[in-house]
């Protein structure tokens, strides 16, 4: 099995194997109410299952109000949508912020269970996960875990994926590896809220209604006179491509020739012939290059026309010129606009100390995630093996890899603590960020003073930095599938 095919059921997704085991898996809200009427020693597979069902609220959200691509940066919010809502909910200012603390608090929920669980080893179908999108209690065409996730970590690479059913056995060491999870998730979410966008929002709101009202001043251009003229270039433009068409029929009959001649040479057996082949093409060539010389200000006139035409045909009704290719939606626009302009306030220092905690947390328990799993001498069905175990994925992991990292965990508790700085080329010499500082003492993150460096100033300190030694390592060892395997390891 390859890598990106272990990979996809190595962060929980998988392919709906097949349509009779989809109809038989049942929902999350159903599993988690069937863990809560057994006996405690489940808690870990309850704690699991609100894990996900937290991550199915905050999607399921995210359809109601038909938010997609806006919000696609996110973290959870960017999970593979099967479909957009045909008839969404109006959303307020408040509501990204309300959906961020409703996933924040049952992360709260799913953690304390798993906090107080015996982590009692249980057995899982990988396949059989689903998560519910679009709330209507049935499992839809793209809402299996694979679907939803695969693009979003394995890109193109999810394009075939085995159907085969995958159980794994989730043990005492992998109940540290989800804590580690929603300590992440958790700090995200914190970090969202922190600078709350919803401010942000109802100010966008508001100067966007307002141009409702915004004057229509009339078009001083004369329609009869621009037509003329737009009439006029294209006959230009025409006269020019019938120019153009046959040079570059010309053009591309000399490019066969010379191809044709190139074959010839190769295969030739006596220095006579392949001089007079040479020669040949020699002669073609140039005869190609002159024809280019004809054809390059035809282009570049061909060109300018079309611009030309255009801009003119945009003189009759005021509108920008249709052909500019718009890479950034509108929508995406005001996702850019709220992103920054929410940076620029003043974030809650409660939120960005839970930020810090979450964070600190999440390295403790993956810390002791791989302190554990180098213990175990079993080799049943494991989730993420040591070097002497086999995944049930297929996937292995050398005692190196392993060790690379730990290493990256060491360096960014050691960034968290303080201990280490973080190089940034816009501080003076010497200088450099200390997060630690940043979290204990916040202040907005205005972009144009971080890029000029003045924002970092009252965080600037001398000492050792954190390098991308470690990283690069890991990227060695994993053989440059370093940010699979990390969203893998967390």
């Amino acid at each position: 099995m390859s890598y990106f095919k272990t990979l996809v059921f190595s962060i929980g997704l998988a392919a709906g194997a097949t349509t009779a085991l989809a109809e038989q898996s049942p929902s999350l809200t159903t599993r988690i109410s069937t863990l809560q009427a057994t006996d405690a020693s489940q808690g870990f597979e309850l704690g699991m299952m609100q894990t996900l069902r937290a991550v199915e609220t905050a999607l399921q959200a995210r359809y109601t109000y038909g938010f997609g691509r806006s919000i696609r940066t996110l973290p959870v919010f960017r999970l593979g949508l099967p479909e957009q809502n045909p008839t969404p909910e109006q959303a307020s200012p408040n509501t990204l912020a309300d959906i961020t603390k409703t996933l924040v608090a049952d992360l709260a929920i799913a953690r304390t269970t798993l906090e107080n669980a015996d982590a009692q080893p249980f057995d899982m179908t990988i396949n059989e996960l689903w998560l519910d999108v679009n709330d209507n209690g049935r499992h839809d065409q793209g809402e299996g875990v694979f679907a939803l996730l695969a693009p979003a970590v394995l890109g193109r690479g999810a394009d075939s994926i085995p159907q085969d059913a995958i159980t794994v056995r989730f043990d005492e060491a992998d109940a540290e590896w989800l804590l580690a999870y929603t300590h992440l998730l958790s700090g995200v979410g914190n970090a969202i809220l922190a600078f709350d966008p919803s401010e942000s929002i109802a100010g966008l709101a508001t100067d966007r209604a307002a141009l409702e009202h915004a004057p229509t001043i009339p078009n001083v251009y004369k329609s009869a006179v621009v037509k003329a003229e737009i009439d006029a270039l294209e006959a230009k433009l025409g006269e020019i491509e019938a120019q153009l068409s046959p040079m570059e029929a010309q053009r591309g009959i000399a490019n066969d020739q010379i191809s044709d001649l190139g074959k010839k040479i190769r295969a030739s057996e006596t220095p006579e012939e392949k001089a007079d082949l040479k020669r040949q093409q020699d002669e073609v060539s140039a005869a190609k290059s002159d024809l280019w010389n004809q054809i390059w200000p035809l282009r570049q006139s061909a060109t300018l026309l079309r611009g030309e035409i255009r801009a003119a045909r945009a003189k009759l009704d005021g509108t920008p010129s249709a052909h500019v290719n718009q890479f950034i939606s509108a929508s995406e626009w005001d996702a850019i606009y709220i992103f920054l302009h929410s940076l620029r306030q003043q974030p809650d220092v409660a939120r960005i100390h839970a930020v810090r905690e979450h964070w600190r947390a999440m390295i403790a328990h993956n810390t002791r995630f791989w302190a554990a799993v180098s213990l175990e001498t079993d080799n049943t069905r494991e989730w993420i093996p040591n070097p002497n175990q086999t995944s049930a994925l297929g996937l292995t992991v050398n005692a190196e890899t392993a060790r690379a990292w730990q290493r990256i965990l060491a360096d960014a508790d050691a960034v968290m603590n303080g201990q280490l700085l973080v190089n940034m080329p816009n501080l003076p010499d010497g200088l450099k960020l200390n997060v630690a500082a940043y979290f204990d003492d916040p202040a907005p993150l205005d972009l144009l003073e971080w890029l000029h460096g003045r924002g970092a100033y009252k965080y600037a300190a001398k000492g050792p930095s954190i390098t991308d030694q470690s990283w690069r390592a890991f990227k060695r060892l994993t053989q440059g599938r370093a940010g699979s395997f990390a969203l893998f390891f967390n």
